[in-house]
């Protein structure tokens, strides 16, 4: 998808082999759920959750990889409005459709493909080559030592090679046609003793029922396994790189040749080895998936159909996590051992009868209903011990074990009705209904209209017969206008007030969570307001698609902070808003088109701000962020926020004499905001938040051959609310790499 749609955004969660993509279109829409659009693959609703059982350091599997890119034919992304309409309030982010390869008329056709890949690290961290350091860490001792430079950088990271293995078989007649394929994929990470590798096979049959009805099924089945050495840095501090990070490089990480313990790599701050947790520690994951549909199209008479599909999406997760005993992990050192296991399934159900006739030669109509019966169901358990026994890595020891059972319903319903006038002007107007059971019953169902319209201007007969024709062949422009709710936001059971098991004693009870209930909440509510054009040069061999887009989002779902007294920390509300506006632009161009080269050309950008508003005391934290990402009132979502620098009178940093912060009462008596703007720094360093993305894309495609040169470049200048005096965010992309540096004073 990267460089082919305009207003998509592609992201790479994590360099872990199977770290997954994130996908934002048009920005992101909501603050508590995802912003990730729905995933829909030959008609199925999948599921694209990224459950986190083993804290791996802030990322989790992505479901995506279960996936083989060998078995799509192409992608569709649908944005706006127009995604809510057909899809429900479930696409309210957008929707991609993915749709895979079947069987095609004909003898049998086998295909083979293998590939081999190797990946490595971009760029590596410059390290302290200094030969002395300091005697110890009193500041008026400026005596050294020498000691020996290690680059740890060069025993974490590899050269990672993998292959991507493919077969597939199609063919059938012209009531049967099948299809069938196998993948094998492994790839090793650039951090030693990761990989991950997946198998599987999809199939996918074709069957006429007579002159008036048809059928498919299809069957997709992956089993996955990874190995992960955690990042660490969130909630523990166990990990790899978080250990490099904060390791002194005068320390050798190696293991100790005579016992064979890893030495602490960090004198000041509690970290683990990078290297220990690279060698010694144990995490795994294990993901069995099917996903599977059947699907009936029935013609009772000309111009109307009946569409029914059946979809089936079930995945088990394993994870398994081991420390060993007498390690450097910090909260660990007794050892740990946790598995943790979850079952889930989504099963769609989905019915369109749709009526085209054409009353006049000049008046077209379209008329299209439908509707939706959603059904997931999630069991996770997890079990974790401690105050392990030597060389054992299973669950032994302190024992304490975790169950959650979730189950959610979505329903909806839909009519759309289209006109098309002398086949140039087409008005669309829809209205859906859809409710979702994580509401309460008094605003579970909520009602969201559509009005779209287009005008192909191309069509009109001064065009056609005027000079524009020969210049412009097609040109069309276009509106819209819809609203759609999210119906995902919060979890199933997060709008009422939770207990937890507890033991006080020997006696067992319950007590209640922070998260205080609310049975009012309602869906937050986007509204969307789109016009473009669509326009074609050259006797078509440069296409141009334009587009402006005002998304506004209501009813933000978010945590309050709530008064001790309330017996609760926080609860959530529906008490903010979001605005996401920009363009977008994609251009098409066909530099090079005889018999045997073609040579085309993609480029896209975009460019999008976003805000968010009514935001109870203006800010609100992020869970995650270290307390310094947060939502502020008027600035875009995920600001970095923070407090003010202590300074002196004329501005400058207030350092003690070893060049550190002071603390205690020096600290908080200078944490007074100034007031002038040539004076100390505000405190508030904020910028304006843009994303600007751009692809080229080059395919040239002989005979049995086709080559793909794609560049991307991406910007995010986000915006910041930035304490210290100078913070640096490097962003990388596959081809490019920025700095943005913020300064104060």
């Amino acid at each position: 998808m990267q460089g082919k749609f305009a207003g998509v955004q592609i992201t790479q969660n994590s360099g872990n082999p199977a770290g997954g993509i994130s996908v934002r279109l048009r920005g992101p829409s909501t603050v508590a759920g995802s912003s990730d659009p729905l995933y829909i693959i030959d008609g199925v609703i999948i599921n694209n959750d990224s459950p986190q059982l083993l804290d791996l350091g802030g990322y989790a599997q992505n479901r995506l990889v279960d996936i083989s890119p060998n078995d799509i034919e192409r992608i569709e992304v649908i944005k706006g409005a127009a995604a809510a309409a057909i899809y429900g309030s479930r696409a309210s982010n957008g929707v991609v459709q993915i749709f895979t390869k079947r069987g095609k008329e004909g003898k049998p056709q086998v295909t083979v493909s293998s590939q081999f890949l190797t990946s490595q690290i971009r760029k590596t961290l410059d390290y302290n080559e200094y030969p002395l350091r300091f005697t110890n860490t009193i500041a008026t001792d400026l005596s050294q030592v020498p000691v020996q430079r290690y680059d740890y950088q060069k025993e974490i990271f590899r050269t990672a090679t993998g292959t991507d293995n493919y077969v597939s078989v199609t063919g059938g007649n012209t009531g049967t046609k099948y299809f069938a394929s196998g993948n094998y994929f492994k790839n090793q990470g650039i951090v030693k003793n990761t990989d991950f590798n997946r198998g599987g096979g999809r199939l996918r049959l074709q069957q006429t029922l007579g002159s008036k009805a048809s059928l498919s099924v299809g069957a997709n089945y992956a089993l996955s396994q990874s190995r992960e050495v955690p990042n660490g840095g969130i909630n523990e501090a166990y990990g790899a790189l978080t250990g490099f990070i904060f390791s002194n490089n005068f320390i050798d990480p190696s293991p100790d040749p005579i016992t064979g313990r890893y030495p602490s790599t960090a004198l000041n701050i509690a970290r683990t080895n990078p290297l220990e947790a690279i060698n010694r520690f144990n995490f795994r994951q294990r993901t069995s998936r099917f996903i599977g549909d059947a699907q009936l199209n029935l013609t009772p008479f000309a111009g109307f159909t009946i569409d029914y599909v059946l979809g089936y999406d079930a995945s088990t997760q394993v994870a398994t996590g081991f420390i060993p005993t007498n390690s450097t992990a910090p909260t660990y050192t007794t050892g740990l051992a946790r598995r943790a296991d979850r079952t889930s399934f989504l099963v769609n159900n989905d019915l369109t009868f749709s009526y085209k006739r054409d009353f006049t030669e000049w008046l077209a109509s379209t008329t299209t209903a439908g509707g939706t019966l959603q059904y997931e169901r999630a069991l996770s358990t997890g079990i974790q011990s401690i105050n392990l026994a030597p060389v054992v890595e299973i669950i032994n020891g302190t024992t304490v074990a975790t169950e959650e059972r979730t189950e959610r319903t979505i329903q909806g319903a839909f009519l759309q009705q289209t006109f098309g006038l002398y086949n140039r002007l087409f008005i669309t107007a829809a209205g859906r209904v859809d409710a979702a059971s994580v509401y309460g019953a008094n605003n579970r169902t909520q009602f969201y209209p559509k009005l779209s319209g287009s005008y192909v201007v191309s069509e009109e007969n001064f065009w056609k017969e005027g000079g524009l024709a020969r210049f412009v062949p097609q040109f069309k422009l276009r509106a819209s206008y819809g609203e759609a709710g999210n119906l995902t936001a919060i979890g199933a059971y997060q709008r009422f007030t939770n207990f937890n098991p507890l033991i006080q004693g020997a006696l067992p009870g319950l007590g209640t969570s922070t998260l205080q209930g609310n049975n009012n909440l309602k869906p937050e509510r986007q509204k969307e307001f789109e016009i473009g054009t669509d326009l074609s040069l050259l006797n078509d061999r440069l296409g141009l698609e334009f587009s402006y887009y005002d998304k506004r989002v209501q009813d933000l779902l978010l945590q309050r902070d709530l008064n001790f007294s309330s017996g609760f920390l926080n609860r959530f509300d529906n008490i903010g808003n979001m605005r996401n506006r920009g363009v977008e632009l994609l251009i098409r161009a066909t530099a090079v088109k005889s018999e045997r080269v073609t040579w085309n050309i993609t480029g896209t950008f975009t460019h999008n701000k976003n805000r968010i508003t009514n935001i109870p005391g203006g800010v609100v934290t992020f869970p995650n962020g270290f307390g310094l990402v947060a939502g502020v009132e008027g600035y875009p979502l995920g600001t970095y926020y923070g407090t003010y620098s202590a300074r002196n009178p004329d501005g400058s940093l207030l350092l003690t004499p070893a060049g550190l912060y002071p603390l205690g009462e020096a600290f908080r008596a200078h944490l007074a905001p100034p007031t002038h703007r040539n004076g100390p720094p505000m405190g508030n360093l904020r910028a304006p938040y843009s994303t600007v993305f751009s692809a080229t894309q080059i395919r040239v495609t002989w005979p049995h051959l086709s080559t793909k040169l794609a560049y991307s470049m991406a910007a995010f200048p986000c915006g910041c609310s930035l304490i210290p005096n100078r913070i640096s965010t490097y962003l990388t992309s596959r081809n490019a790499w920025a700095a943005v540096i913020f300064s104060g004073g």
